[in-house]
């Protein structure tokens, strides 16, 4: 394993294939993060807010 955790600057290609993952799970957040970051209404750009993934290798897993 090697993790590494990232902050970003955009969202990575493979957060699709995480939030399709996540909604088999039952989870929709992932895509609700999707829709408002394409939208614009959350771009984590405010004081204090940073949005962070988390990578084994080159794989996004969270």
């Amino acid at each position: 394993m090697n993790i590494e955790i990232k902050e970003a600057q955009e969202l990575p290609a493979q957060i699709q294939t995480l939030a399709k993952h996540a909604a088999q799970e039952g989870f929709d957040f992932v895509h609700r993060l999707i829709e408002e970051w394409e939208s614009g209404k959350n771009r984590f750009d405010q004081p204090g807010e940073f949005l962070l993934f988390v990578y084994d290798g080159e794989q996004l897993v969270a």
